[in-house]
């Protein structure tokens, strides 16, 4: 069963609306499979949400109706059970709630759910562990429909992150380059553009200057003025000027990120650290 086209995270209220309401139609005719796997989006809704004690109501009914024990629905709920339990910080649950829906996504066939648990696992991994996963999700993908290669993108995306985090930037880059040339080939811009933008960024933590430069001005160009994402390549240019000493660019990209930031509706108090970060680029800019 395939809920993407009623998705939109950025319209929660809508999505909500959408899925009610084949939710309605599907339990009006009895159809118990799908309205469980209606009823886990839901709960994923209130999770995000934070109406935890709501979504986890949900999936408890989710679990009565559900016709299948082995089935989609039966995936789903460990799914976002697994999301719930995470987002509560209940690390345990989750990972069991995780692998058991990649383990019966996996037996069902169901490949796109099974990447979604792999992906999901993955987040907080540790860096042996979140490899030993991109390859079972390689796996996944090299026997599945080709059009899962799209779920490779966000796993070296996290990969990328698990390295950083451990100081392992020439794994990290690599993935993050792999991430590129794979959003390059399914046509996705903007997430090509966000994978250059986090190789760039390892360059820079790695002391490798001039190439996160060149990759950063790349992005300018490419992205322009009032592209998505501009205000960050900003904030890069900013520090890349810093660390170079270059105070007038440092001070010039810092107050264009504000206001790129500013633009995207971002403000001091619900980014007090970044804020903070690109006042000080100003004023040392300016001293």
């Amino acid at each position: 069963m395939k809920f993407e086209h009623l998705w939109d995270f950025n319209d929660l209220p809508a999505t909500r609306q959408r899925l009610s309401e084949r939710f309605e139609v599907v339990r009006a005719t009895d159809q118990l499979e799908e309205a469980a796997c209606i009823l886990t989006q839901l709960a994923r809704i209130d999770g995000l949400e934070g109406a935890f004690a709501v979504a986890e109501a949900k999936l408890a009914i989710a679990c009565d109706l559900a016709t299948n024990q082995s089935g989609e629905a039966a995936v789903r709920i460990a799914l976002e059970t697994g999301r719930l339990a995470r987002d509560q910080g209940d690390v345990d649950r989750a990972e069991r709630s995780f692998q058991l829906a990649a383990r019966q996504a996996r037996v069902s066939g169901l490949y796109t759910l099974a990447l979604d648990a792999l992906h999901m696992q993955a987040i907080a991994a540790s860096p042996e562990r979140a490899m030993q996963l991109a390859d079972d999700a390689q796996s996944l993908i090299d026997c599945g429909d080709p059009g899962l290669r799209g779920w490779l993108g966000p796993i070296l995306n996290n990969l990328g992150w698990t390295m950083f985090d451990a100081h392992r930037y020439e794994d990290a880059l690599n993935c993050f380059r792999r991430d590129a040339l794979l959003r390059a080939e399914l046509g996705a811009t903007v997430e090509r553009q966000i994978a250059d933008w986090n190789a760039g960024f390892v360059l820079r933590k790695a002391g490798r200057l001039e190439e996160a430069e060149a990759t950063q001005a790349a992005l300018e160009s490419e992205v322009g003025e009032s592209g998505t994402g501009i205000a960050f390549v900003f904030e890069e240019r900013a520090e890349l000027s810093a660390a170079r000493g270059d105070w007038p660019a440092a001070r010039r990209y810092a107050e264009k990120a504000l206001v790129a930031h500013r633009g995207d509706g971002i403000s001091n108090a619900e980014e007090p650290e970044k804020f903070a970060r690109l006042a000080a680029l100003q004023n040392d800019a300016s001293d």
